[in-house]
């Protein structure tokens, strides 16, 4: 999903372009409301990382546990917006649940309880 200044600066463009004639009222209404209605957005690593805030290696990790859904599109590795955000809901609720009962979360440690510097990619 596009941020509210993207969509902003879209609606900025598509304005100038039917104030210039180029484009009718109509057909920049629907633009613009194709844009906000985007669902699925693909990420890059980066992007990923920044929303999560947790390293390459752990985005890697996740994506090969299945966590993070995603797939190759023209050579380069895209994660699905939607599995990052499932991903962000989870982690808020387990937060606010630790928050309530003062424990305290760390998301690599795994099913054994080791940390993730000696989980295995």
């Amino acid at each position: 999903m596009y941020t509210d200044e993207q969509i902003s600066i879209a609606e900025t463009f598509l304005a100038t372009a039917v104030n210039s004639g180029v484009l009718t009222a109509e057909v920049c209404r629907e633009m613009i409301d194709k844009i906000k209605c985007q669902d699925d957005v693909l990420l890059t690593y980066k992007e990923v990382q920044s929303r999560l805030k947790v390293s390459r290696s752990t985005v890697e990790r996740m994506f090969k546990r299945k966590e993070l859904l995603g797939g190759r599109f023209n050579g380069f590795v895209r994660f699905s917006k939607s599995s990052v955000d499932a991903i962000m809901k989870n982690l808020l609720q387990v937060g606010n649940n630790s928050a309530t009962t003062g424990n305290c979360i760390k998301y690599d440690e795994g099913v054994s309880g080791k940390n993730s510097s000696s989980t295995p990619l």
